[in-house]
């Protein structure tokens, strides 16, 4: 039986806006932050879901994942201010991550190494 390698932490961190993102963050959010430094979660506050409640959840769970409102009323303005807000981080990479980037299990890819994205 073939053993699984750990992968090391990166100095990066994952960057991620969040808005009505229920159905993903979470296992999107776990898939990315055992391999990074720091995942960093912006809401958008105008998600009618349970996105902030799962964004809380997260960050009980894993000590690296952070989270902060943003208060939406100009949407032109203001996601240009979460946008600006993303790039400050003490890292050597950003890693622009959104929150539905994660995919459930596909039959066809038996590959460990291989990935989906939308």
């Amino acid at each position: 039986m073939a053993q699984k390698t750990r992968c090391m932490t990166l100095d990066a961190c994952v960057l991620m806006m969040a808005r009505d993102a229920e159905d993903y963050i979470t296992p999107c959010v776990m898939a990315v932050a055992p391999h990074v430094k720091r995942v960093r979660i912006f809401i958008d506050s105008r998600s009618k879901d349970n996105t902030y409640a799962q964004a809380l959840t997260l960050m009980a769970r894993g000590t690296n994942i952070e989270m902060k409102e943003f208060k939406i009323e100009n949407p032109r303005v203001d996601l240009v201010a979460i946008r600006n807000a993303m790039m400050g981080f003490p890292e050597k990479w950003g890693w622009i991550v959104d929150s539905d980037e994660y995919h459930y299990e596909i039959p066809e890819l038996e590959n460990d190494d291989a990935y989906a994205f939308s």
